[in-house]
This record gives structure tokens, sequence and C-alpha cells, in this order.
């Protein structure tokens, strides 16, 4: 039903258009339109509506060391969790790290929690999944390196708390 609803609303609007419009003014001197012709009426001529068409995505630029000292410093944040953030009954935490502009070839992300090490979500991916996660207060911390391990950014530290359940008192 729902199939047959969705499909005729997406053809309503072709089969309007293709109808023949017709103005006229009464002796009140007020314009009407409508689908039938009446007498003093005139055939309108409507051309159909764009509707709206999202510009194209800009094509990710492929930055060459030389072409990003020229863009400026990498830069890189922890957008997940957000400072002093507190969270309830969390069973995994992913932690998501911004890098602009895009690292270069041979670049690494890597992330931390309480100091340990967290694999990537996906490879040379920039979220990573740690879980489970304790209830307390934690430090999260990310680094960009390039392929010979030197550190090119240094992510602000990330302080957030984790709220859970006690087992001596149960909700």
């Amino acid at each position: 039903m729902r199939t047959a609803l969705a499909l005729l609303l997406l053809l309503a609007p072709a089969a309007l258009t293709a109808v023949d419009t017709y103005t006229w003014v009464d002796e009140n001197n007020e314009r009407h339109w409508s689908d039938t012709p009446h007498a003093g009426a005139e055939r309108v001529e409507l051309t159909p509506q764009k509707g709206y068409q999202p510009p194209p995505p800009p094509a990710a630029p492929t930055r060459t060391r030389a072409a990003r000292g020229a863009a400026g410093p990498l830069r890189c944040a922890i957008t997940q969790p957000v400072e002093d953030q507190v969270l309830f009954q969390v069973e995994a935490l992913t932690i998501i790290v911004s890098v602009t502009p895009a690292p270069g070839p041979g670049s690494s992300v890597s992330a931390s929690l309480d100091g340990t090490r967290l694999a990537p979500a996906q490879p040379e991916g920039t979220s990573f999944v740690a879980a489970p996660v304790d209830r307390g207060t934690h430090v999260a911390a990310a680094v960009v390196s390039d392929a010979s391990g030197r550190v090119l950014c240094s992510a602000p530290p990330v302080t957030f708390h984790v709220r859970q359940h006690s087992v001596i008192r149960p909700r």
C-alpha cells in the first residue's frame, strides 16, 4: 500500500504538468485558474519547474608533502567524545579523530584510551572503538605519524567520564 502511494505521489507532478491550464478574470476582477476552459479563458503554457540539483561534491585533492606545507600545517583533534562529556551505561566507545588537511600517503592515525593504544575501526581510518569501558574518568589521545613514525600532529587530549550502574546499588 505504501509503495503504491509513494509511486502515485512521485508521478502526480508529472501528470499535473501535462494538463492544459486556463486562466480568466471574472466580473469582480479576480483571476482564476483551471484545467477546464471557461468563457473568455485563455490557455496558459506552463514551463516545468526544475527541482533542486545539488552541486557535485568537490574532488578530493591529492596533496604532496610540499603542497601540504604550502596549505598550512596538519591539524588534528578528537571530535568524539567531547571534553568533560559524561556518558551513561557505555558498553563500547567510539573515538573519532578529525585530521585536516588529509594526511599524505604512508601517514597513519592512532588513538589511545588511558595510554592503551586502540585498533582502528577500519584500516587507515580515523575512528577507533574501545570496549569494554569501565566507569570513571578517562583520557583519549590521538596522533598522526608519517611512515617513519615521526609525529606530524598530536591532538589535545580529551577527558571524559563514564557512569555505570553500581553492582551494590543496582538501579
